[in-house]
């Protein structure tokens, strides 16, 4: 199966949320999982909010960005 994956889902493969461990599922199962191009634009910018309003710490913050 070939999975695609919108922003909204991609940032719960890296922060805990609800849904997460779906998504995770998900992806698991999937041959391959694309996303669109502007996906990584996008989520970096979901990962500084989440570091801005502290549902992200600064070492995971650092770990996420450095993982994508």
């Amino acid at each position: 199966m070939i999975l695609y994956v919108d922003t909204s889902a991609l940032v719960k493969l890296y922060v805990p949320e609800p849904e997460s461990e779906a998504v995770q599922a998900l992806v698991g199962t999937a041959q391959v999982a694309a996303v669109s191009v502007v996906a990584f634009a996008e989520a970096r910018a979901a990962f500084a909010r989440k570091r801005r309003e502290r549902a992200v710490n600064p070492k995971d913050y650092r770990r996420i960005v450095r993982g994508i």
